[in-house]
């Protein structure tokens, strides 16, 4: 396990750009912060997920879905989006 992990949120980063309510902005930053220190401390995914971790923001609305490259201390962000959305995606 890395002391930190690097973030590559680029596949989000448009999405990112569109959330406007500072709240939830900085929950997210927030989650980046948390995960950066431990990407482990997300929930690990199943089924057609597996391998992929995911954070909740404001309760349920949001999911932050990622995957961790542990030899690369690497964090890349899959995808952000409404819960029900996300999931509903890669069902």
């Amino acid at each position: 396990m890395c002391d930190s992990y690097k973030l590559d949120i680029s596949a989000i980063y448009d999405k990112l750009k569109k959330i406007v309510d500072k709240n939830t902005q900085d929950q997210i930053s927030k989650k980046f912060k948390d995960i950066m220190i431990n990407p482990y401390s997300g929930e690990k995914k199943k089924h057609n997920l597996k391998g992929h971790y995911a954070k909740k923001i404001k309760g349920q609305r949001y999911v932050l879905l990622y995957k961790i490259i542990e030899e690369d201390c690497l964090v890349i962000f899959i995808d952000f989006g409404p819960h029900d959305e996300i999931y509903k995606k890669y069902s």
